[in-house]
């Protein structure tokens, strides 16, 4: 499926799922070779899933130590 139809029901941004191709985390299942047009598959929907949900925890991870270190109660 195109990258647009894959960023509607992964629920993330086109923006993103370009630097997770970048930098290796969730590569494309394809290129057209005419039109450039990037393709996932449904398959990587649960991989993605789990990419997501780890930044997310990592994120809230860090807040919590963020307040742990200033002192606040």
């Amino acid at each position: 499926m195109k990258i647009g139809d894959f960023v509607k029901l992964a629920q993330v941004s086109v923006r993103m799922l370009r630097y997770y191709d970048k930098v290796g985390l969730l590569k494309l299942e394809r290129v057209d070779p005419y039109t450039r047009h990037r393709f996932y598959s449904i398959k990587q929907l649960p991989a993605l899933r789990k990419k997501v949900m780890l930044r997310n925890l990592d994120l809230v991870l860090l807040k919590s130590k963020k307040l742990f270190n200033t002192g606040i109660k």
